[in-house]
């Protein structure tokens, strides 16, 4: 879907977000001063990337070959692959120090994928890695009233970028956990961020 205006996506969608800045702190300030291999999952305009440090490898995924083949351009160095986050497993990947999804994981509208997805991720990591998730807080104050009209469901809204549609799940935060808790997953950190407008999240295994 995103490949109708992938270009115009990846032009409008560089500039990181406070809460990605907030997030790397946290994690290198308590836990990982050098991040190590990441994985960005559904990396979409690697808005991460522009503001990883301390990386020993990046790979990319995402399931729009138009942003990949720019991300391919502007970052030759970095590894990039097609692949749809619900099926991560099969590009065979292992040992992730840490695995992103930044603004991706609410785009899984099913309950049975959102577990699903975490469980091929547990897979995905070092013995001592950790899972990073950013989701928007689409209940709060602000997006309450911004998206009033968008809703299409009870936990679903579409929220367009010009004439595309593209849906999203609108978490709430003691969902998330007890998702996390049903894949088996250790919280280290669940939050609201700063701005009030996303999710932190990082988790570790068992």
């Amino acid at each position: 879907m995103y490949d109708a205006f992938a270009e115009a996506f990846a032009r409008t969608r560089k500039k990181p977000w406070p809460d990605i800045q907030e997030v790397l702190s946290i994690i290198t300030d308590k836990w990982y001063p050098k991040l190590g291999r990441v994985i960005d999952i559904w990396c979409g305009s690697w808005r991460l990337l522009g503001v990883l440090k301390n990386v020993d490898e990046y790979v990319g995924i995402d399931i729009t070959q138009g942003l990949l083949d720019i991300a391919k351009w502007s970052y030759p160095e970095h590894r990039f692959e097609l692949c749809d986050m619900t099926h991560i497993d099969a590009l065979k990947l292992t040992m992730f120090d840490t695995v992103f999804f930044v603004a991706s994981y609410h785009h899984i509208l099913d309950p049975k994928q959102q577990t699903t997805v975490l469980f091929q991720a547990k897979k995905l990591l070092a013995p001592g890695g950790i899972i990073v998730l950013l989701n928007w807080n689409l209940r709060n104050q602000k997006n309450a009233t911004r998206y009033e009209n968008n809703w299409i469901s009870r936990s679903v809204l579409d929220i367009p970028f010009g004439w595309h549609s593209r849906h999203y799940y609108a978490f709430k935060l003691e969902e998330l956990r007890n998702i996390y808790t049903q894949c088996g997953l250790k919280i280290l950190y669940h939050e609201v961020s700063q701005t009030h407008d996303n999710f932190l999240s990082i988790l570790s295994l068992e």
